[in-house]
């Protein structure tokens, strides 16, 4: 499960990959004033370290990805020979792991979101955000941000619920990949 457009076997490319994250950053920054209050409200984030730590990092970080999607994006390269030798070494292909299951914790819950869906998406995985039961409006808002910034059906999916849906989403066959932020408990 990748990004396809239609049949699996079209791949959507790097810079369309690159240029449906830049849009999504666009809405993010658009929607700033919305993110920050929930960031207020849900995760409990004093004002002041709402919009530097908890926003603008992440954002720049976000950006940075779909800028190193287009800039290195090689999918196949060769591997350059030994010094010394004419012959090769093979070749590098870079492909999408397939589905990434992302699981958030409740501190910094847009950040850590954001941190983990760029590289993701931009690779080209399906993603899976957990976010933690305690903060799930900022995985909701985001599932929003990329319905309106054109993502396919299917590229990001926002699953919520308590520990127990984070042990089926970072054990289940389908699953190819899991980053998980969080404590154990009720909290994960």
């Amino acid at each position: 499960m990748r990004w396809a457009r239609g049949k699996r076997d079209h791949l959507f490319k790097p810079r369309e990959r690159a240029a449906h994250l830049l849009r999504m950053a666009e809405i993010m920054e658009r929607r700033k004033p919305e993110i920050l209050d929930l960031l207020v409200r849900e995760a409990g984030s004093p004002r002041a370290m709402a919009e530097p730590l908890q926003f603008r990092l992440c954002m720049e970080h976000f950006a940075d990805m779909a800028e190193r999607v287009v800039a290195g994006h090689e999918p196949i390269r060769a591997i350059p020979p030994v010094v010394g030798h004419k012959v090769g070494q093979g070749v590098v292909m870079e492909e999408a792991v397939g589905v990434a299951s992302l699981i958030t914790a409740f501190n910094f819950p847009f950040h850590l979101s954001l941190m983990k869906l760029g590289p993701s998406l931009g690779a080209g995985c399906t993603v899976v955000l957990k976010p933690s039961e305690l903060t799930p409006l900022v995985g909701l808002i985001l599932g929003e941000i990329a319905d309106e910034a054109g993502l396919p059906p299917g590229v990001l999916n926002i699953v919520t619920g308590d520990a127990e849906a984070g042990t089926e989403l970072s054990s289940h066959p389908a699953v190819d990949v899991v980053s998980f932020t969080g404590l154990g408990g009720s909290a994960s």
